[in-house]
């Protein structure tokens, strides 16, 4: 794994133990997922273990009880939810004995059928087959981590996610267990004001002025993802552009004001 890969995850890590809530905790981890592997669109579905049983060709599986995008759009949030007990991958790791990160392209070339269900679904949300899941098990429960790029992942993506596993393990035993702790703690209102630290750097860098390239190439990852940022800092702040986004992240005390303009002797 690359050097600043795996000093980003020991950042984010810390980062997720130190948030008292779950939904920073959260958008700590999917942002982290997001920039490492430099995906368009990201999901979340959980299954109790207990209850997982492997569906038939024909059948959906119906154990799913949590499907949801890292975006928090509507949009991919309903797409999520339709594809996911049709997704080949959703089938794959609910065998126990399945539970390596695992592409789309080699499960269904292993013999996981893609149904006529899931190909109309992936054709209407246009989501491609570059596809990468990242299963986890906890007590109860396993989450597979759906990552969805525009190119096919390579094998270092592959060799990455199997390095990292097991810190997104304990990492999802700690969400869990602080969910239960603070199952209140975070109102839906107050969790999309709430930024991530990397939004909140790149937000303290478009105040400086600073381009998607300048704030990209400090950061150590792409333009692409810089936007990305940007896109989920307007939708949380409610601004257009980066105008509004510095006035308003400044009304809210998320930056500072600047100095007065010292008057002329």
């Amino acid at each position: 794994m690359d050097r600043n890969i795996r000093r980003a995850w020991f950042d984010t890590a810390a980062d997720i133990l130190a948030t008292p809530h779950p939904a920073q905790a959260m958008d700590y981890l999917t942002t982290g997922l997001a920039e490492t592997f430099h995906v368009f669109m990201g999901a979340r579905v959980s299954w109790r273990n207990a209850t997982a049983q492997l569906p038939s060709v024909t059948e959906a599986p119906s154990v799913i009880e949590e499907a949801r995008s890292f975006s928090r759009d509507p949009h991919w949030d309903l797409a999520v939810q339709h594809v996911a007990p049709h997704h080949p991958l959703t089938r794959f790791h609910m065998d126990p004995y399945h539970l390596e990160p695992s592409l789309l392209s080699e499960v269904t070339h292993r013999g996981a059928e893609m149904t006529q269900t899931a190909r109309d679904l992936f054709e209407e949300y246009h989501l491609g087959r570059h596809h990468l899941s990242l299963p986890v098990v906890t007590q109860n429960y396993t989450t597979s981590y759906g990552l969805v790029s525009e190119v096919p992942f390579s094998q270092r993506n592959i060799d990455d996610a199997r390095e990292i596993q097991r810190l997104i393990v304990g990492l999802e035993s700690h969400l869990r267990l602080l969910h239960g702790i603070r199952p209140a703690a975070d109102s839906a209102h107050d969790a999309e004001l709430r930024l991530t630290t990397r939004e909140t750097l790149i937000l303290q860098m478009i105040a400086q002025g600073k381009t998607a390239t300048g704030i990209a190439a400090r950061l150590a990852i792409s333009p692409r993802t810089v936007h990305k940022h940007q896109e989920h800092l307007y939708r949380k702040l409610g601004a257009q552009d980066r105008l509004s986004a510095v006035l308003r992240a400044q009304s809210m005390g998320l930056l500072e004001l600047p100095d007065p303009p010292t008057a002329r002797q």
